[in-house]
């Protein structure tokens, strides 16, 4: 029995006695993006500036999320965006084809897609980008834009109006989660922080939220009152303590439902800020603290029961991202 074989035995295994894992390479993950460049016209309907992509490369770059980071901001110095990171090559070559056709008023063309997942929810949110002529540096404006999902349709509905008041949708992502860590990167090169210095104290108090981590009491508990069809509800609630939650930071929470007999999972993902950011997602008080309750949806497997969840989160801020370390919590 090959090496691969006994992997994939192992991590069954793991599944049933209630320990998930992360059976699969230490090595980080692959993303995959693309750059383009913006133009700046004037709208004679309106009489105000709008913006138009142009200049799309080719060119599907890969790497490690690191790398985004550093192709990002260093493409940004010479009127260059990178969009992404995509967690596959097809998302990524997807999402090229929409930009190429954004503010031309023509459809994709049906044949040129890769797939026709037109009711499929994807992930997106706007910037603001700003610069003289965009053919040098280029910084964005701090805007509130929390995550929004919808078709791919509405994306581009999102991409061609954001464009009429300089606006840039970036997107779409099939992950929640990478969404966030793509919205990381256009948040640390905003007009504060375009020139990537470090505030030192803002870093040191985003690591001590991410060594309390571990001390919150999550609680998931089955909730009664179900108005999904086909879906279990669970109620996850915490009470966040006083001097927790960072004013700037955003924490993005992934509960991943694992169930008995199976290797199918279901993931649900939300987004908690500071006071001072203004994305519209809940707001958890620094010096009050405050008590957390949501009810998530998981899918209702057949002869399948959950055994437990699996809890992963990051948070950061203008500067910093920091992964904290996965918590498992057992169905009683």
């Amino acid at each position: 029995m090959n090496k691969l074989i006994w992997i994939f035995l192992f991590c069954f295994l793991l599944i049933q006695f209630e320990l998930p894992t992360n059976c699969y390479s230490q090595q980080e993950n692959v993303y995959y993006w693309f750059t383009m460049q913006l133009g700046k016209m004037l709208d004679k309907e309106t009489s105000t500036n709008r913006i138009f992509v142009k200049n799309i490369e080719k060119e599907i770059i890969s790497g490690t999320y690191e790398q985004f980071l550093k192709e990002h901001l260093l493409g940004l110095k010479s009127g260059k965006i990178a969009i992404g990171p995509f967690s596959g090559i097809a998302q990524a070559e997807k999402s090229q084809l929409l930009y190429k056709y954004a503010g031309s008023n023509i459809d994709v063309p049906a044949k040129e897609l890769i797939s026709t997942e037109d009711d499929s929810l994807y992930n997106f949110f706007f910037t603001k980008p700003f610069s003289e002529d965009f053919q040098q540096e280029i910084n964005f404006e701090r805007i509130p834009s929390r995550i929004t999902n919808g078709t791919k349709d509405e994306f581009m509905e999102l991409l061609n109006e954001g464009l009429h008041f300089e606006r840039l949708a970036i997107g779409p992502f099939n992950s929640y989660e990478t969404a966030e860590k793509s919205k990381f990167a256009y948040l640390k090169n905003t007009e504060s922080g375009s020139d990537n210095s470090q505030d030192s104290l803002n870093n040191l108090d985003l690591k001590i939220m991410s060594k309390k981590w571990k001390s919150l009491n999550l609680e998931i508990t089955k909730q009664s009152d179900n108005n999904e069809i086909n879906k279990f509800a669970y109620r996850f609630s915490t009470k966040f303590p006083r001097k927790y939650f960072v004013s700037d930071a955003f924490q993005i929470i992934t509960i991943t439902s694992y169930y008995k007999d199976s290797f199918h999972n279901s993931s649900s993902s939300f987004t908690l800020q500071g006071e001072n950011v203004s994305d519209n997602n809940p707001v958890i008080s620094f010096e009050m603290g405050t008590v957390y309750i949501n009810v998530l949806y998981f899918d209702m497997l057949k002869a399948a029961k959950i055994n437990g969840f699996l809890i992963e989160s990051f948070i950061y801020n203008n500067s910093e991202m920091i992964e904290l370390d996965p918590i498992y919590i057992t169905v009683k």
